[in-house]
């Protein structure tokens, strides 16, 4: 009795296991299995979003691409699948929201790992390089190469927590993702980017995050730029070398308002500083392997694309044909920026938005993008009045806290 009890027992756990592993591959809601997607079963992949970085790991290892993207949310958003370029090849948008360049250069790791990557192209952003920046929450080394093991994907099927994560998904089915596994692309939504308040408020929900960064800076906590962040930088050079991949770097093209802060707190320096240290580093780890240097264009500078009027405040209906706010633009204007990159004739694409970084051509670039930059300001006196206000305002709640603090 006691046996045949024991048995039974032993095939009802085998059973809910298997019936665990079942529901996890047939969801598949981080698409780590590569299961067909079916209307209203799995389609969708809603919950995506908030496990992306161990999503994307999984799916690397099982796509095992020609070519990837990397870079933070500016890429996710606004490099999408339908660029010309991109025909024809297995190519995936790696970036990640908020990534840092350890995190960056662990992922191009893990790419190169499975065997097959060419190509990379590389999104660059200054806050990257603030040694104050860690691995967001979900890096996870061990999901990663060379710690992935061959049961890996095994052992993921039969995890509970991704039970709960399938049914979570399987009770969303009905709601539009808006992220894309598939290509890792993020398609975004106008109005989940943009909020309720329209694209004024968008931008200045962003200056203020910016204005966080800064303000303390110039009170004595300045975030520290020291050598781990450029020997990450440093390291992705030479991993990209030693493994022939025709990489392509770029500075996302972000909106002038994003730099005016910089400006403001006096810190317009490092930006050209660290402008000078990508060119500087490129080359010289180029000079060092016996290569040429890796393409570096800048779409930072000052234009009628990243000049665009933003709506006026109250405006609930404009929308600007290029951005969302001042950190992140449209995968149209990604797709403009690839145009350049990859000499697409394109007679809308203006012949100052992309400039290629180089030791010969960053000086003149630097001191062009400081003309642009005054020209802007003078133009723009609402722009930087309210950024001033912001600027003012969180400097007053600073002193109120510090003074709280010493009593």
């Amino acid at each position: 009795m006691w046996k045949r009890y024991n048995r039974n027992v032993l095939i009802a756990i085998a059973a809910l296991f298997l019936l665990v592993a079942a529901v996890n591959v047939i969801v598949d809601p981080l698409w780590a299995f590569g299961t067909p997607r079916i209307a209203k079963v799995n389609a969708n992949k809603p919950i995506f979003s908030r496990f992306v970085r161990l999503g994307k790991a999984h799916i690397i290892s099982r796509l095992k691409p020609q070519a990837v993207v990397l870079g933070s949310s500016r890429t996710e958003l606004s490099i999408g699948p339908g660029h010309p370029h991109h025909a024809g090849k297995d190519w995936y948008n790696l970036a990640l929201s908020g990534a840092c360049l350890y995190e960056m250069r662990r992922y191009l790791d893990h790419a190169i790992a499975q065997g097959r990557l060419q190509e990379a192209l590389v999104g660059l952003d200054f806050y990257m390089f603030d040694t104050n920046l860690v691995p967001k929450p979900g890096f996870d080394e061990s999901i990663l190469a060379p710690n992935v093991k061959p049961w890996d994907r095994v052992a993921l099927a039969f995890s509970s927590s991704l039970f709960k994560i399938s049914a979570e998904s399987v009770g969303k089915q009905w709601r539009d993702s808006l992220y894309d596994p598939v290509s890792g692309h993020d398609f975004g939504k106008f109005e989940s980017l943009v909020g309720d308040g329209g694209q004024y408020a968008a931008f200045t929900r962003v200056l203020s995050r910016i204005v966080n960064k800064v303000v303390p800076a110039q009170a004595g906590a300045e975030p520290v730029r020291k050598s781990e962040t450029w020997d990450q930088y440093e390291a992705m050079l030479v991993t990209a070398h030693a493994n022939d991949l025709r990489l392509t770097l770029f500075l996302s093209p972000v909106h002038a308002w994003l730099w005016q802060p910089y400006k403001e707190r006096g810190q317009w320096g490092k930006i050209e500083d660290w402008k000078r240290g990508l060119v500087r580093l490129n080359e010289a780890v180029a000079r060092r392997m016996g290569r040429s240097p890796f393409p570096l264009w800048d779409f930072s500078g000052y234009n009628i694309i990243t000049t665009e009027r933003v709506p006026d405040a109250g405006d609930m209906a404009a929308q600007m044909h290029w951005y969302y706010e001042a950190s992140h633009c449209r995968s149209i204007l990604g797709d403009l920026m690839q145009d350049r990159i990859y000499a697409v004739n394109n007679p809308l694409l203006p012949d100052d938005f992309g400039i290629r970084l180089t030791s010969e051509s960053i000086e003149a670039h630097l001191s062009c993008v400081r003309v642009d930059q005054q020209h802007w300001e003078q133009t723009h006196p609402r722009a930087v009045a309210a950024i001033r206000t912001l600027i003012s305002e969180r400097s007053a709640e600073l002193a109120v806290r510090r003074n709280d603090d010493s009593n």
